[in-house]
């Protein structure tokens, strides 16, 4: 592996010696003399210390370890504390939700086109994710979409492969993608929403590699027989999505909760006897209206009973009914006083 990023000064940790009874806590604070302290105590009690020094690598750390607990300075370089924190609540339905995030390896194989490759890494960062691991990229794509301007961390801290096999060797279930609706492939072919159930599944045992092939061609018939399953996004007609689309959509499954069922409110339904009251009441004001012809009386009476019986409505609507009828009543002439 060539990584084109060495780790960043934002931040440091600090290893306890147990191994078995680690725990992870962040603390962001410039004040290098007091997340020192802090990390040595911390340290000291068997914790796993992480120190950023600045907000925006305080909040990616947060993103990429999920950390027991983080200790927050007001302020500090790139944003105050606050902010940190507001991010992370608004990032609580990807990462922070699914703690197993940092084991994904998202691999582009041989990509081209530099805003392809920004926007892959944009979508990591927005839906929590930051391993980009890129397979034999055109050297001048890449060297573009790190140099852009606001490119963001993932892309700085992505590592390049030689060679696919490098690029996966360490992963327990690796995943290709395709856009070719007509293409003979020999694994099984899943929707985003089963494979992100799988995915989500086998992250908590180890890591995860989610295989995006070239703009132009795509995954090869070789780097397919790597995968233990394959996904393809349906579209209509034969328009496929771009390589930005594609990574965006895949990760979006992965984090998008399932929606609970709504629990609808009890509500008390009208008892038999105010039900005909109020079919009483219709009736009558149906009849004095000359809805009801003569000779129809005990027949449209027993259609509105069974009308209002089929509404199933309940007591507050009954008593509205009611006093909408009255009013009705009265202004046609009636006793609206009943």
């Amino acid at each position: 592996m060539r990584p084109h990023a060495t780790p960043k000064p934002g931040y440091c940790c600090a290893k306890a010696e147990d191994e078995s009874t680690r725990r992870t806590i962040l603390i962001a604070d410039d004040d290098r003399v007091l997340a020192h302290l802090l990390s040595s105590r911390l340290s000291k009690a068997k914790y796993t210390v992480v120190v950023s020094y600045d907000a925006m690598h305080a909040f990616m750390a947060a993103i990429k370890l999920v950390p027991a607990a983080v200790i927050l300075d007001i302020n500090m370089p790139g944003g105050t504390g606050l902010e940190v924190l507001k991010r992370l609540k608004s990032s609580s339905k990807t990462s922070l939700a699914m703690p197993k995030a940092g084991r994904l390896h998202v691999v582009l194989v041989r990509p081209r086109n530099p805003l392809n490759i920004g926007a892959a890494a944009r979508a990591m960062s927005n839906f929590g994710f930051s391993s980009l691991r890129l397979v034999n990229p055109y050297a001048v794509a890449f060297r573009e979409a790190r140099s852009a301007v606001g490119a963001s961390e993932v892309l700085e801290n992505a590592s390049e492969h030689e060679s696919l096999t490098e690029a996966i060797e360490d992963c327990l279930l690796v995943v290709g993608t395709t856009a070719a609706r007509h293409r003979e492939l020999q694994q099984a072919l899943k929707t985003p929403a089963t494979a992100a159930a799988l995915i989500r599944k086998r992250l908590a045992s180890g890591n995860v590699a989610l295989l995006f092939g070239s703009e132009k061609t795509g995954l090869s018939a070789n780097d397919l027989s790597y995968c233990h399953f394959i996904v393809r996004i349906p579209t209509t007609g034969n328009i496929s999505m771009n390589l930005g689309q594609a990574v965006a959509i895949s990760l979006y499954e992965l984090i998008r909760e399932k929606e609970k069922p709504r629990m609808h409110e009890k509500i008390a339904t009208a008892e038999s006897g105010q039900i005909e009251r109020l079919t009483r009441l219709l009736f009558e004001i149906l009849s004095k209206s000359g809805y009801v012809k003569p000779g129809s009386e005990t027949v449209s009476l027993q259609k509105m009973r069974r009308l209002l019986r089929r509404l199933q409505i309940s007591q507050d609507d009954t008593e509205l009914l009611q006093g909408m009828l009255r009013q009705i009543d009265w202004k046609i002439g009636g006793a609206g006083g009943r």
